[in-house]
């Protein structure tokens, strides 16, 4: 209701209700967990240590900041199609930003086992083998981004509130560092697992966690402008680490690792309805959601037997997503299914269903093939007295009066706050079995688990580097679509085209990187829904010459745009057959 309130006023919402309203390569890193061999599966925490960086841009005096210690979660399991050695791997991360992968991708069919509710082989049950495992076609390795899901951070004396409050700031929450400690989780995974070391590599983003893999792959491709302060984010250890992981085989003294040779093994990536261009989007896509005859006029009419009140004056991707799809009863992620309430959809208690098992000890023994879970360090409360993933809890933790947030980045916060109190009340309290009852109860700054972290969010989209006006603020910069365009020249590129999803609006992403003009001279774009079997499109993207220098700028790239018609944002828990399947066409072109 604030939401509403704040963008239409009282009277106005009483309207639209009626009318439908530093380490070397090759070093021992902190690790929790044995390491096994590649051929079996395996989960626990990496720690990482505390990394300098520094944001720079002409005109703006040098931001230098240091992140806190984290200890990231991951779990790897080996191919089962092919031999493990000569399979390629596929790293799965989600968004948000704040959003765990381990409730999301892992839990949605692309895994060795499921825990979508939609997909049980038996009636009651609470997670079942997945036919529609991703192992058939590569090694999975699934990681949870700095404080989100099962990782969380480390700091001296976390129960000091000031102090721990102001760690919530631009030296953890931003893209580069999280993509930064992503990427040192990833290439230190590989060190350790020697058959698999210089397996291709092809990075999976869901949502957020397409800008999260475009800038993961940014500073991966041209590391070395990142180790110099070349561009906005300079990370010298960081770019170090990447040198030398890739140098290894190349002649002695290379004085440099090229983004071609990068590319050799970074050279996929498969982005599931990607937030890529930050506003652009959202705007694009309100700009469709008001033409006459629109998907929300559908949407309005069914549910109230009237097109939408177009409100004057709001932000309309804000508008639709925030009060006219809750008040018709829909949920925004996967419009064909109904919200309980203007807070909470069908989403919502899919994502709680899974909870339930990732919460259990003999569950996720299960879900991990056998490890058990209480034999990994890093859970267990006395393990955790440096821990901390929350501000200070309750509704302040949130809070967004006073705050340079978007309109759209307000309400999602406001919205994910109501969720996750729906979330809980439906999980109910923690029993026998449970990792509460195993590990003992967490600080109220700490969690065993959080599959959405607002506060997360909230200082991804505004902290002291974004105030003092570095462009690294994904809901306001263009940034990160420059650099899925500059990436997308090197790296082959599968994107889903998911017909139901309105939080990723996908005729909405072609208008969105022609703003891009500096880069991209037009984009070509043909659905699956336009073509004759209804199954595959094309998104080719034309340049301006010259655009990506030094690069060599391509005349065009064609990206794979697979067509989803029953899919909304999580098209693996709704078409997972298909999505495999595109996917194991895509890989073997």
């Amino acid at each position: 209701m604030r939401i509403a309130n704040r963008l239409l006023g009282g009277g106005a919402l009483l309207l639209a209700l009626s009318l439908g309203g530093c380490y070397g390569n090759g070093s021992t890193r902190p690790h929790l967990a044995v390491i096994l061999p590649s051929s079996q599966s395996q989960a626990g925490f990496t720690e990482l240590e505390s990394i300098p960086f520094s944001f720079q841009k002409t005109g703006l005096a040098t931001l230098n900041l240091t992140s806190t210690r984290a200890r990231i979660w991951n779990a790897y399991f080996p191919a089962t199609g092919m031999a493990p050695k000569d399979a390629p791997l596929f790293v799965f991360l989600n968004g948000g930003p704040g959003c765990a992968t381990t409730s999301n991708l892992f839990s949605m069919n692309t895994a060795p086992y499921t825990l979508d509710r939609e997909h049980q082989q038996s009636a009651g049950a609470q997670l079942s083998k997945n036919p529609q495992s991703w192992t058939a076609i590569g090694n999975l390795l699934y990681i949870d981004a700095p404080m989100t899901g099962f990782s969380y951070n480390l700091m001296p004396n976390p129960d000091v509130t000031l102090k721990r409050q102001a760690e919530f700031d631009a030296q953890n929450q931003n893209p580069f560092i999280d993509a930064a400690q992503v990427i040192r989780v990833l290439l230190r995974f590989l060190d350790e697992h020697s058959d698999i070391r210089n397996n291709p590599v092809v990075l999976v983003g869901e949502s957020y966690g397409g800008t999260r893999v475009s800038t993961m792959l940014n500073l991966l491709l041209f590391h070395e402008q990142y180790g110099t302060g070349a561009k906005v984010y300079k990370d010298a250890t960081l770019a170090a680490e990447i040198k030398s992981f890739f140098s290894q085989g190349l002649a002695t003294g290379t004085v440099s690792v090229a983004p071609e040779i990068v590319a050799r093994q970074f050279g996929r990536q498969i982005l599931i309805q990607p937030q890529l261009t930050g506003d652009y989007q959202n705007q694009e896509a309100g700009t469709l959601y008001y033409q006459d005859g629109s998907v929300i006029d559908q949407i309005s009419r069914e549910a109230w037997g009237l097109p939408f009140l177009r409100a004057g004056n709001v932000d309309k991707f804000t508008y639709v997503t925030f009060v006219v799809l809750p008040f018709c009863g829909r949920d925004r992620y996967i419009y064909t299914k109904w919200a309980n309430s203007p807070f909470y959809a069908y989403s919502d208690s899919l994502e709680t269903f899974a909870l339930q098992s990732l919460t259990s000890v003999s569950a996720m023994n299960t879900l991990l093939g056998g490890q058990d879970v209480r034999n990994i360090p890093g859970f267990r409360k006395e393990q955790r007295t440096e821990a901390y993933r929350y501000h200070t809890g309750g509704s302040s933790m949130t809070a967004t009066a006073g705050e340079d947030l978007s309109d759209w980045a307000k309400a999602w916060i406001e919205t994910q706050e109501e969720s996750n109190l729906y979330q809980a009340s439906l999980l109910g309290a923690q029993g026998a079995g449970s990792f509460e009852a195993e590990f003992g109860k967490p600080d109220y700054w700490d969690a065993h688990l959080d599959t959405t972290n607002a506060y997360v969010f909230k200082r991804f989209m505004s902290n002291q580097a974004t105030v003092k006006g570095f462009p690294v603020s994904p809901d306001k910069s263009p940034l990160f679509g420059n650099m899925f365009l500059e990436n997308i020249s090197l790296v082959s590129t599968l994107l889903t085209d998911a017909e139901l999803d309105l939080v990723i609006y996908s005729p909405a992403l072609p208008k969105a990187l022609e703003r891009h003009a500096s880069i991209v001279k037009s984009v070509a774009t043909v659905r699956g829904s336009q073509t004759p079997l209804k199954t595959h499109g094309t998104f080719q993207v034309n340049y301006v010459p010259g655009s990506l220098a030094p690069l060599a700028t391509p005349a065009s790239v064609t990206i794979q745009y697979p067509y989803y018609p029953t899919s909304g944002h999580s098209v693996s828990s709704a078409q997972p057959d298909k999505l495999l399947l595109d996917v194991r066409n895509w890989m073997a072109q």
